[in-house]
């Protein structure tokens, strides 16, 4: 049992991703312009254990930045939406929305 700085022995296993479309696709889009509305570029294709739609938007910064409002649209795994959580940022508001994906 590891219960103390620097106990780790061995070199930490990750596993490799999986980047083979699986059936899904979502809507794919991006701004930080405005947590409102972003323009659908294209229907991606989801690979790995990716079978969920995901929408995120929210206003937030990195510490030094200024805060800007986001809209993230894209393929997520199931586990992404139960245990999202924003590293390294501010977020001052947010919105997560997940939906089934839609089939190829």
């Amino acid at each position: 049992c590891c219960d103390s700085d620097l106990c780790n022995t061995g070199d930490l296993q990750v596993p490799a991703v999986d980047e083979n479309p699986n059936g899904y696709k979502c809507e794919d889009c991006f701004s930080n312009q405005s947590a409102d509305y972003c323009t659908p570029g294209r229907e991606v294709q989801c690979t790995g254990e990716h079978n969920t739609c995901v929408r995120f938007t929210g206003t937030g910064s990195r510490p030094g930045e200024p805060v800007l409002q986001y809209i993230i649209r894209g393929c997520g795994s199931q586990d992404y939406c139960k245990y999202f959580h924003l590293v390294r940022t501010q977020v001052y508001s947010y919105d997560l929305q997940c939906s089934p994906a839609k089939t190829l």
